[in-house]
């Protein structure tokens, strides 16, 4: 029999549509469970499925990315690593506010190594 590894669930919260369906599709091919939402409520309601990864946006319709990560931590309870993405046009604030509110791990020895399932 067949050792089969699960696939890795990763949410996309992005509200620019080609840009999340390009990660999504991109990611998929990589054979990634992929779930992609342009609305912050969408993939707030989905929580409940814990995704290994969440790709999030800062710049959303109704609320920041700050705010869908302290949902995040509140409801996925640290099971979930995000990779927070910002195209504004000053990022160092926005990663300085996240970093406050999450731990950055070493990428390359810890976040891939415990991805391994």
């Amino acid at each position: 029999m067949r050792n089969r590894k699960r696939k890795i669930k990763i949410f996309v919260l992005d509200e620019d549509r080609y840009y999340g369906v390009f990660l999504k599709n991109a990611l998929s091919n990589e054979n990634y469970d992929v779930h992609y939402f342009q609305h912050e409520y969408e993939c707030v309601q989905h929580l409940k499925m814990v995704p290994e990864i969440l790709i999030l946006d800062h710049k959303l319709e109704l609320v920041t990315g700050l705010e869908v990560l302290d949902e995040v931590k509140r409801q996925c309870k640290g099971k979930t690593h995000v990779i927070y993405l910002s195209a504004q046009e000053h990022g160092h604030i926005v990663i300085s506010r996240s970093l406050r509110t999450i731990q950055p791990i070493d990428f390359y020895h810890n976040f891939v190594e415990n991805l391994v399932v």
